[in-house]
């Protein structure tokens, strides 16, 4: 086999992104296993439980908290004959302070994908939120989790688990054929 230029450069281009994204996956990540669950104290809130996590390769406390979705930017709208749904996912900065980043509303239960993990942030995990088909929409402000037409699940990312969503295009030996 022939070795050109454009293969070597193309092999130590997908190297040098599958560092940066190993680099990006260390300096974000849980160090612990963050409990993400429906609201105690308000069945309209996504409950964490405390943990420790690294953003930007510093050690963070994220504190336990109810975090409360946006009024009409987390409305999921109601379609007469099919599921609706979105995941929510559940996000800290460096400063441990807790927010929800929601995802592209998709048709069918089980088809929303999870969003992007915002730069600068690590992921604690998400919640899939699909409300029936029907009439009745999902209204982030004001909707309890457990009502009949809303089917929800959490999910708690810990340790490698919150590297998902920085490895989506991660390269693989292979991934790059010669020329």
């Amino acid at each position: 086999m022939e070795i050109n230029s454009n293969h070597i450069v193309g092999h130590k281009q997908a190297l040098m992104n599958y560092m940066d994204q190993l680099h990006d996956a260390l300096n974000y990540r849980m160090l612990g296993n963050p409990v993400v669950a429906i609201g105690t104290s308000s069945k309209k809130t996504i409950k964490t439980t405390t943990a420790v996590a690294c953003v930007n390769g510093v050690l963070v406390s994220v504190t336990g908290a109810e975090t409360a979705f946006t009024a009409t930017t987390h409305d999921i709208a109601a379609n007469a004959s099919s599921v609706q749904e979105a995941v929510y996912l559940v996000v800290a900065d460096s400063a441990g302070t807790i927010t929800l980043v929601m995802g592209d509303i998709a048709e069918g239960a089980g088809n929303a994908l999870i969003p992007e993990v915002p730069s600068g942030k690590v992921a604690l995990g998400y919640a899939r939120i699909a409300i029936a088909a029907g009439a009745t929409a999902f209204d982030a402000s004001s909707d309890d989790l457990d009502a009949a037409h809303i089917t929800d699940t959490y999910v708690s990312f810990g340790g490698n688990a919150s590297l998902l969503g920085r490895f989506d295009d991660a390269w693989a030996p292979g991934d790059v054929t010669a020329e």
